[in-house]
């Protein structure tokens, strides 16, 4: 009896759970605070489609239940929709339709759908979840406003004027709809730069970790090269790290200045301070990588090799600080030059 009931209602709970996973994915979306959400593990049923009521409450179980009450009383709106249009045929009508999936079920004849999306995007800000799942949502919404507007009619005794009116909605409503899809390309397109643009931060970081790994190992060997910058080599490289590895870090903790890759600790240090890191920088780069001076406003950097490398142009957007008090930098450090190690002293960001 037990196993019967499950195969009966199989088809209005993968149903209702679709429907409940895209809700919540949308929630995601729009709430700052994280959910709780369990790892499925390997012997979980819940790709395959073969639902569990624990699953089901563990990964979605407010909208679930949500969603459970509200079919209840969707189901018992229909019947009367259909007890308006057809009295006890359409009623009897009505609840066979109703009923169809659950016996097919019974009997191994419904199909299977998987209405779950692949994935629950966590802060995913314009993900939607599936279409099978957007599906489950859109044929309740349809469902709701045919046994409103059937209902409402027939109590309120609507004419035809009413029925005029109502064209005039879904006219709207059919617009409204193509703006929304177009709202949604803009909304991917500007994604899809979104993460172009944090994938081309996480590289940026990667690139300048390594060669200030390379200037602490110079730096453990002759301290001299730079008191400020050697101690800054030693504590920015776990941010770095931090920024090249966690792709979720960068937008919401990322650098807003240069000022912040300076002041790895945030320990709020003097504008001296950090003018004396890059001037250290920018020494150790005209050393290791020197700039000869031809005349004529002429200048020849020096060869690109392993020790002076050229930085990748898609690091170089952000406008350069200033090198001196006056707003001006010296002539050398304009040129997008091969460098030892890269700074916002020495190359354009």
């Amino acid at each position: 009896m037990i196993s019967f009931l499950i195969r009966f209602f199989e088809p209005y709970l993968a149903f209702l759970a679709g429907a409940a996973y895209n809700i919540q994915q949308t929630r995601e979306g729009l709430n700052p605070d994280p959910i709780n959400f369990i790892a499925y593990p390997p012997s979980s049923n819940i790709e395959q489609g073969q639902l569990s009521l624990s699953e089901l409450l563990e990964g979605v179980g407010l909208p679930f239940i949500a969603l459970l009450l509200y079919a209840l009383l969707l189901g018992g709106l229909i019947v009367i929709a259909a007890y308006i249009l057809g009295r006890k045929r359409g009623s009897f009508i009505a609840l066979f339709l109703l009923a169809l999936p659950g016996i097919l079920s019974t009997f191994g004849l419904w199909p299977y759908i998987n209405y779950l999306p692949d994935r629950l995007v966590l802060r995913g800000t314009g993900v939607l979840g599936s279409a099978w799942g957007m599906f489950t949502l859109v044929f309740m919404g349809l469902l709701t406003g045919w046994t409103v507007i059937v209902i409402l009619s027939d109590w309120l005794d609507f004419k035809d004027k009413f029925r005029h009116y109502y064209d005039h909605l879904w006219y709207s409503m059919a617009i409204l709809t193509c703006l929304f899809f177009v709202a949604d390309a803009n909304t991917s397109q500007v994604t899809q730069e979104f993460q172009q643009g944090n994938q081309r931060a996480q590289q940026a970081s990667a690139y300048l970790l390594q060669q200030v790994r390379n200037y602490d190992v110079q730096c453990q060997a002759d301290p001299s090269i730079g008191t400020a910058a050697c101690a800054w080599a030693a504590d920015v490289q776990g941010k770095l790290s931090d920024y090249a590895e966690y792709e979720e870090l960068f937008p919401s903790q990322g650098p807003k200045s240069s000022a912040e890759i300076y002041d790895p600790f945030e320990q709020k240090l003097s504008p001296e301070h950090i003018l004396a890191v890059r001037r250290e920088i920018k020494a150790y780069n005209d050393f290791r990588c020197p700039v000869e001076v031809l005349g004529g406003g002429q200048f020849m950097p020096s060869r690109p090799s392993a020790t002076c490398q050229r930085t990748p142009f898609s690091f170089c957007r952000s406008p350069r600080d200033p090198f001196d008090d006056d707003g001006k930098e010296d002539r050398p450090s304009r040129l997008l030059r091969p460098l030892s190690l890269w700074s916002m002293a020495s190359s354009r960001q």
